[in-house]
């Protein structure tokens, strides 16, 4: 389904907004970005935007009111940050593949990590998600470190990361 003209003006007038600039417009209205995308600590309960690549990073972390991450990028070349995004509770919608560091610590609500990526390059971390009851949904390898610290309703660590590249931190667990 094409974009209306006017549909697309609204869409280039967020973009504006919000400072994205180096993007492609698909006929589907989702947004491809050759660069970073920085949302941090906006107040929206939902992304705005609906993403498709962005070869950056891409950062929603401390928006305190998003409920969703519906609309993230499909992939992200860089990082991708939604920490500190307090009324999260899955991860339903972040990207399949993140190149680099991928962290949804501090998201006290969140309880599951349906939705995490399959494909992490660099760090994973989940830490100090407080009602994360568990690590099913986590990528089977991850290319940096792993965490998990401060996850107090964890009570195992059934579905971690068969590989980590780097150390494996789940300390204040249990």
């Amino acid at each position: 389904m094409r974009l209306t003209e006017v549909a697309q003006t609204e869409l280039e007038k967020l973009l504006s907004k919000y400072k994205i600039e180096n993007y492609t417009i698909r006929e589907d209205g989702r947004v491809d970005v050759n660069g970073d995308v920085d949302l941090s600590q906006k107040l929206f309960s939902v992304l705005p935007i609906k993403f498709g690549r962005v070869t950056g990073f891409f950062s929603v972390q401390f928006c305190k009111d998003l409920i969703s991450l519906e609309g993230a990028p499909e992939s992200v070349g860089d990082w991708f940050f939604c920490a500190g995004c307090n009324k999260l509770t899955s991860l339903e919608g972040a990207p399949t593949s993140v190149g680099g560091n991928f962290s949804c610590s501090g998201c006290i609500n969140l309880i599951s990590l349906k939705g995490a990526p399959q494909k992490v390059g660099g760090y994973f971390s989940c830490a100090s998600c407080i009602k994360l009851n568990s690590l099913k949904e986590v990528p089977t390898e991850i290319g940096g470190m792993f965490t998990c610290s401060g996850c107090t309703k964890l009570t195992s660590l059934e579905g971690a990361p068969i590989k980590v590249d780097g150390s494996f931190n789940c300390h204040i667990c249990f």
